[in-house]
């Protein structure tokens, strides 16, 4: 996603502009935005002093899946199954069926899912629906897998409300008669209503781009997201910030604004479009005067994130000697990584010059 979004040339058109204020997060509220890590170190703290139930185990467990710190993920999931967590066991099965830290066995997941369904699990009902939906480890029936996700539903499960929002928004039930995509918005409002911290982005992102059931609606478009960023989303940090810039325009100023400090708190949460349009700023002068070390940090770490354009804005740097000092072997060597992570610019300026981006070459 880019600074020509649907929504942002919405907002150009003058729907904001007309005098509306876009009601945008304080510079305190900015700083006082805690990642998922920040708001999670006291609980894990008091789990590593003993002092944790079933549902701190499970909690962290899940935390640690995000992370993507598997080992640390699958010794909290045991925890929490011998304190007597049934839904533990779902998270036990996904980590077996997909391999993750674990050494990938497809049979003994379906078999843990089993039980844990058998012995009421919400949770197993929407992740033997998810498996039905996409057809994962299963034979895909779509009427199937919605029928499980709705039983999941109907038991309380706010990731299922989640999830099926999510699903009826990408029109994967398009092929069953009675799923209505309309619908998007009454499942995510409800896991938002259940306690879920990350239904309010995708309710942004529906009223944004008028799917699921939504309107477009610019006072509900910025109210989802900034409860999305409060929460920590990094999505919803980089969507604001991309907002506020299109509608304050791209204008030099001395002063850190408040979208640079949202882009900055997003970058920290890793994500990857928030690291390039930070060194697009920097380099292109657009809110800041130009800062090559700032601007090649940026593009630097969203090249390493795999962002397709980043690494040839860095080439570009060294070429043209803006923000970098001129060095063309530098610049060919960024141009090369940007081809092979897919920048169709690159490539074309390398095939020009004769030039092979393939590794070893």
């Amino acid at each position: 996603m880019n600074r020509s979004r649907i929504f942002l040339t919405w907002v150009l058109s003058g729907v904001l502009l007309s005098g509306l204020s876009w009601g945008e997060l304080t510079k305190e509220e900015v700083k006082t935005i805690k990642s998922r890590a920040e708001v999670m170190k006291p609980v894990i703290e008091k789990a590593e002093q003993g002092k944790f139930d079933a549902k701190m185990a499970q909690q962290i467990g899940d935390f640690y899946e995000e992370q993507k710190e598997f080992d640390k993920s699958w010794y909290w999931y045991q925890k929490a199954i011998e304190l007597g967590s049934v839904d533990a066991k779902v998270e036990y099965a996904e980590i077996l069926m997909h391999g993750l830290g674990q050494e990938q066995d497809m049979a003994l997941g379906l078999k843990v899912m089993e039980e844990a369904l058998n012995e009421g699990s919400a949770a197993a009902y929407g992740f033997k629906g998810m498996l039905y939906s996409f057809g994962h480890g299963v034979e895909k029936d779509v009427a199937k897998g919605r029928s499980l996700m709705l039983e999941s539903i109907k038991r309380g499960n706010v990731d299922a409300m989640r999830a099926y929002g999510r699903f009826l928004m990408y029109r994967v039930y398009d092929e069953v008669e009675e799923a209505a995509e309309d619908e998007a918005v009454v499942y995510l409002k409800m896991a938002h209503d259940g306690g879920d911290r990350k239904a309010a982005y995708y309710l942004g992102y529906c009223y944004e781009y008028e799917i699921g059931g939504a309107e477009q609606d610019v006072e509900k478009v910025l109210y989802w997201y900034e409860v999305a960023a409060k929460n920590g989303s990094a999505e919803a940090l980089y969507s604001l910030a991309l907002i506020g810039l299109k509608q304050k325009g791209y204008t030099e100023s001395t002063e850190e604004s408040v979208e640079e400090m949202m882009l900055q708190k997003s970058a920290a949460l890793e994500h990857t479009e928030s690291l390039y349009e930070l060194g697009c700023l920097y380099v292109d002068g657009t809110v800041r005067k130009v800062d090559g070390e700032k601007a090649k940090k940026w593009l630097f770490m969203a090249g390493k994130k795999g962002h397709e354009l980043a690494y040839g804005k860095l080439a570009w740097m060294y070429q043209e000697g803006v923000g970098a000092e001129k060095d063309m072997v530098k610049a060919i060597e960024f141009y090369k990584k940007s081809a092979r992570q897919g920048d169709l610019n690159a490539q074309v300026i390398l095939r020009d010059e004769g030039i092979s981006w393939e590794e070893g070459e």
